[in-house]
């Protein structure tokens, strides 16, 4: 009888799972065990066991992940200095930029089950990159530099026909097929930039003396103040997807080598 089946429970000799180790049988569980018995067929009983104690989840990897992507970067320096001579006239600029093209994020999650399409969801926008522009001339230095973050789907945020076409089918709304074939009404968080700027004047190097080797430098962060795009999210945005709660941030900076 059921009643009478004595799995361990509560002693290392418990012959269930072995990640489990659950709390020896009580009163209370005898009880419970045996008002769901009786509102179930006897392939569906079960015999009692006590309350789970703790719990041991390896992680297993049955998911399937496939990546591909391409990446740019180059840099631009004009006019070009000749070794051993004086810096140009005008000063030199260096343009230097990088940039990110995803191709390819699916993810199967198991064995056999359809993959899902990532690229542009949750953060993973196919395109990211950012530019720079620098200006330098004798001990002056300065710089610009751009950081953009393309537009992606909010997976968590999701609305039906009828209430897209009412609102008008506004824009902030994206109408895609997921890769099981059904039309998805999800909101679209839009693409950004950031600008950060500066400039580094470096005093004369005196040996000896105590100023000498030292350079000055004065930044802004996030010139334009612009604000995180809109996400459904605890903060309000999506934290790791290039962006910042920061506003326009003054700062500056004086450091030395030795």
């Amino acid at each position: 009888p059921l009643s009478q089946i004595n799995l361990g429970s509560g002693t290392s000799a418990y012959v269930g799972n072995p990640k489990v180790t659950r709390n020896a049988v009580t009163p209370a569980d005898i009880t419970a065990f045996s008002a769901y018995n009786a509102t179930r067929p006897p392939a569906q009983q079960r015999g009692p066991v006590g309350g789970v104690k703790s719990l041991v989840t390896d992680y297993v990897n049955l998911a399937g992940r496939e990546v591909q992507g391409l990446d740019f970067g180059f840099e631009l320096r004009f006019p070009q200095r000749a070794s051993g001579r004086e810096s140009p006239r005008f000063g030199q600029f260096t343009v230097r930029g990088d940039a990110a093209y995803l191709l390819q994020s699916d993810t199967e999650d198991s064995p056999g089950a359809p993959k899902v399409d990532n690229i542009n969801r949750d953060g993973r926008t196919r395109f990211r990159g950012n530019i720079g522009l620098t200006w330098r001339k004798d001990r002056w230095t300065t710089g610009w530099l751009i950081n953009y973050y393309g537009a992606y789907v909010d997976t968590g945020t999701a609305t039906t026909k009828e209430i897209y076409d009412v609102l008008g089918k506004p824009d902030y709304i994206s109408v895609y097929r997921d890769s099981g074939g059904v039309t998805r009404y999800r909101y679209l968080v839009t693409a950004f930039a950031t600008h950060n700027t500066y400039i580094n004047y470096a005093l004369p190097r005196q040996r000896g003396k105590l100023l000498s080797n030292i350079s000055l430098r004065f930044g802004i962060n996030n010139v334009t103040d612009i604000e995180p795009p809109l996400a459904d999210e605890d903060f309000g945005y999506r934290r790791g997807a290039g962006t910042t709660a920061k506003g326009r941030t003054f700062y500056s900076q004086i450091s030395k080598t030795f």
